[in-house]
């Protein structure tokens, strides 16, 4: 880890950018991974207040419900399981799962069972229908649904900010390969990819923080299926610093000689 955090400080410093273009491929995508890591580390630490606030926040707007009336007729001939294999959610009409025992959260006809930590806590669903008597039960509940799921959400978000970058990183590469070799400047594609692995830090870092509060700042251009949004502030610090990079790694080279 004490490397990490070297490399990191590296990543700012021009004179060591020679040195960082002649690591591996392997290096540069780990410490593009670490450092991603280290960014969604840094939302979590930011979203404490939130997440503390967040069951107050459930009370309240469930305070603007005085009924909700669910109406579905579910007919199930099995249960369905979340894995398959040591299932950690089951949604169960058929009567084959009435009390939760290894899992995490249950739902039936009858009740949900949800367990957060070593206590198992109970809904009734028709407790559902009189939210302004129910809030507290209710509350806790979706309070504790949000954490069920928030690995998850987590978890798809750093891979698909992990995917941008690297798509990025790639055909930035190329592109700076491609206009190098028109010139003295030459470089390996391997040394530009993974020197742009290296000072990618900064506009990583304020996307994935800055963007998980208000993306608006750092001006959306481009959405890929509602699902992957490219900005153009981070786009355009990363592309300035990848270009001062390669030629900074060229006049060190020169240097040298």
């Amino acid at each position: 880890m004490g490397t990490f955090w070297k490399d990191l400080g590296q990543g700012f410093m021009w004179s060591r950018w020679r040195e960082l273009s002649e690591r591996s491929f392997g290096s540069g995508l780990g410490f593009l991974s670490r450092v991603l890591v280290l960014a969604f580390v840094l939302i979590l630490l930011l979203a404490i207040p939130k997440f503390v606030k967040m069951p107050g926040e459930i009370s309240g707007q469930l305070a603007k419900f005085d009924t909700l009336q669910f109406s579905a007729n579910l007919t199930m001939s099995s249960p369905i399981k979340f894995p398959s294999s040591d299932p950690v959610a089951i949604l169960d009409t058929s009567g084959a799962y009435t009390e939760l025992t290894s899992e995490r959260l249950l739902i039936n006809r009858d009740k949900i069972q949800y367990k957060p930590f070593f206590k198992v806590r109970e809904v009734k669903t028709a407790e559902l229908k009189d939210l302004k008597n129910n809030r507290e039960k209710v509350r806790m509940f979706l309070a504790t649904l949000v954490f069920f799921i928030l690995p998850a959400v987590l978890f798809w978000a750093f891979i698909a900010v992990w995917l941008k970058y690297f798509v990025m990183i790639f055909m930035l590469s190329i592109v700076l390969f491609v206009l190098l070799d028109l010139t003295h400047w030459r470089r390996t594609w391997k040394e530009l990819f993974v020197i742009c692995c290296y000072v990618s830090t900064l506009p990583l870092l304020a996307e994935v923080i800055v963007g998980a509060f208000n993306a608006r700042w750092l001006i959306p251009v481009l959405s890929v299926f509602d699902i992957v949004t490219l900005y153009l502030l981070p786009a355009v610090v990363l592309s300035v610093l990848a270009i001062g990079a390669a030629l900074c790694v060229h006049y060190n080279v020169q240097e040298e000689k």
